[in-house]
């Protein structure tokens, strides 16, 4: 039994899986597949060869997914967009699978473990600062341009 999103009482696993739209869950997923391969492909354009670390590659990559995110709910909100299937398919599908906090976490235990302590502090902590940041940019940004265009 767990806590339901919707009702805030225990309910069964099956209950809020039947609730679940399988149109959003196939979203989730194929938007899933994009971020993945863009992550994927940046992991490769910042790190092959430039000499970047590999975890500043991934900090990189968060970055640029936190103003994405920005920009996108800034514009939604802007336009007074309430449509959830965007919302699913690009903030929990693509973006969702395009940052990489889990792939951030580790690293950032890596340098700790490596006992590069300043290092991990800077990563850790600007990448979490950074990334609120840039979504708080990104959305007022965005939502103050489309705002004032109207519809």
């Amino acid at each position: 039994m767990i806590i339901g999103p919707e009702t805030g009482a225990i309910e069964s696993p099956r209950v809020i899986l039947g609730r679940m739209s399988a149109a959003h869950l196939l979203a989730v997923a194929l938007g899933g597949a994009i971020g993945a391969g863009l992550r994927y492909l940046l992991y490769h354009l910042f790190h092959s060869g430039s000499g970047v670390a590999p975890h500043w590659t991934i900090a990189a990559v968060n970055l640029i997914g936190c103003i994405a995110i920005g920009v996108l709910l800034g514009w939604l909100d802007g336009r007074g967009i309430t449509d959830e299937r965007i919302r699913i398919f690009v903030g929990w599908g693509i973006l969702g699978a395009f940052t990489t906090f889990s792939t951030f976490a580790m690293d950032g235990l890596q340098l700790i473990r490596d006992a590069r302590y300043t290092e991990a502090i800077a990563y850790l902590a600007g990448s979490v600062i950074l990334g609120v940041l840039l979504v708080w940019l990104g959305y007022r940004v965005t939502h103050g341009l489309v705002a004032t265009q109207g519809p």
